[in-house]
């Protein structure tokens, strides 16, 4: 089982950008190190902003994938395209959804939109039992996903 960051593979060299681009930020990535996660993490503010477009179990419940678009850069400026931003997280110890809905979201659904899906940070980190990740809304609304191996892929990586 891998548990630790040293016991993964590490990240994929970056191709030709579908953004124009051959930053880390933008271009088409793989990462699976946790530090190289959380570096890129780090370089586009947390995910601050970004939209969870899909969170589903995979391989029979073995994993869960964790799918994101960032629509903002790190100066708050919206982008032309959506940037794609996949976690695939496998071995799963722990999915959790804290759905803090309020009344008014319980008894009208319908009045629901994509702010819904808008998070205000993703966090990875190391956690006793392999790796941890979570998407923090603001208010008490979370996912979190304790595994031990995870992948990101940036753009169309």
């Amino acid at each position: 089982m891998c548990r630790s960051r040293s016991h993964v593979i590490g990240r994929t060299a970056n191709r030709a950008s579908q953004f124009g681009q051959d930053d880390p930020v933008h271009a088409p990535s793989t990462f699976t190190q946790i530090g190289d996660v959380q570096s890129w993490l780090s370089s586009v503010d947390n995910m601050f902003e970004a939209l969870m477009t899909d969170l589903r179990l995979t391989q029979f419940g073995y994993a869960v994938r964790a799918a994101f678009e960032i629509v903002i850069d790190v100066g708050g400026r919206s982008l032309a395209e959506p940037i794609p931003v996949v976690f695939e997280l496998e071995a799963v110890h722990e999915l959790a959804l804290v759905g803090a809905l309020t009344e008014a979201m319980r008894e009208h659904p319908e009045s629901i939109n994509w702010g819904l899906s808008e998070v205000a940070r993703v966090r990875v980190e190391d956690d006793p039992r392999g790796i941890r990740l979570e998407a923090i809304w603001e208010g008490d609304r979370r996912v979190t996903v304790v595994c031990d191996r995870l992948r990101l892929t940036v753009g169309s990586a």
